[in-house]
């Protein structure tokens, strides 16, 4: 029997027989098949397995290759930093230079002098705010701003220098900078008495504060001044007292030396100065005998730092000018390894006293070594 439909163009067929009716059926499962197999060469997983033998170790090797958007969040974290400390130390060092002779013209010495200090501020408030929120989150930044039990004690001491220096004169900077310094030495001193990992900024505080009173206590005491100066004879029994009690030569120093200003020749110019560089001095010996590595070497650059600060409380306000570039010059460098004690605590690479590694912010902190 034959049907025919010319107003609908349908093409006639035959009726058919019963084995001939599955034939449809057939057809729709090889499509279904070849669309199943199609979705599945595409998927990048199974692409992956094809391309190797041992699809699961190709994959890892794929893995750790660096994505784009951590590449370049790593050149910001890492290495921008040392590429703009670099540039204004140079810029600092001419500029002391060209200022102490006449080897270079004076536009050119004039440009030095100005943005020396402009890039230097640029760069330390960069980082210092870079790191102090990463501290505060207790995450790398491009890891994203969710996550919990930053170290808040650590942020906030690395941000009051953003909050101070941006507004300070040449002169004074090293001085002001003894705010966050002398904070951050605290906590750092008093951080392997941390054991357990802080859930939340409200937990790192109550934990740093409990932490804060035993070293007061254990410091300020006679055991404490014993403790002290017998670290000088064994330095390898320091347990952070040290570096507690010469933090507060850092914060106090620059605390008087904001009401002095830049008269810094004056009878509290020169206690102020006295404060914070025998504050800094006495922590540039304690990170010098610190387990981290960034500490040591800030420390030596330190050292320079206070020695030409402390000399220029005795000088007039012209060579006070010049010593204060070659201060920032070797300042700078100072600064980077310093602040990267806080990149080694979100990277997991912290050595705290006792040999104590502190954990990325993933992990909890390790208990003191015995």
């Amino acid at each position: 029997m034959q049907v025919q439909s010319p107003i609908l163009n349908i093409p006639s067929f035959e009726a058919q027989k019963p084995a001939e009716l599955k034939q449809p059926d057939v057809d729709l499962k090889q499509r279904q098949d070849l669309d199943k197999l199609h979705k599945n060469l595409s998927d990048p997983q199974v692409n992956l397995s094809l391309s190797s033998f041992e699809g699961l170790e190709e994959q890892k090797d794929i893995e750790k290759l660096p994505q784009p958007q951590e590449s370049q969040a790593s050149f910001i974290r890492e290495k921008l930093p040392v590429l703009g400390y670099a540039t204004a130390s140079a810029m600092h060092l001419f500029a002391g230079l060209a200022k102490s002779t006449t080897i270079l013209p004076k536009g050119l010495t004039k440009f030095l002098d100005e943005y020396s200090l402009v890039l230097s501020k640029l760069v330390n408030v960069s980082n210092y705010t870079y790191k102090g929120l990463e501290a505060l989150f207790g995450k790398k930044l491009y890891e994203g701003f969710n996550g919990n039990g930053g170290a808040a004690w650590e942020g906030i001491a690395r941000l009051a220098y953003t909050a101070i220096i941006p507004f300070t004169p040449l002169e004074s900077i090293f001085s002001a900078s003894g705010i966050s310094s002398g904070l951050t030495m605290m906590e750092q001193a008093q951080r392997h008495k941390i054991t357990t990992k802080p859930q939340n900024f409200s937990e790192d505080l109550k934990a740093n504060f409990k932490a804060f009173k035993e070293m007061w206590k254990e410091t300020f005491s006679k055991s404490g001044v014993s403790k002290i100066l017998g670290v000088l004879k064994n330095p390898d029994e320091d347990k952070g007292h040290a570096m507690f009690l010469f933090s507060w030569g850092n914060f106090l120093g620059a605390v008087l030396g904001f009401f002095v200003g830049k008269k810094h020749s004056s009878f509290l110019g020169k206690i102020a100065s006295f404060l914070r560089n025998g504050g800094g001095i006495g922590c540039d010996y304690a990170k010098f005998i610190h387990p981290d590595w960034n500490n040591k070497m800030s420390a030596i650059f330190y050292l320079g730092v206070s020695a030409f600060d402390f000399t220029k409380s005795f000088t007039n306000d012209a060579k006070a000018n010049i010593l204060s570039h070659f201060s920032l010059a070797l300042n700078n460098f100072a600064n980077y390894f310093y602040v990267n004690t806080s990149k080694a605590s979100r990277d997991g690479t912290f050595k705290d006293y006792g040999a104590i590694k502190v954990a990325a912010s993933s992990e909890p902190i390790l208990a003191k070594a015995a």
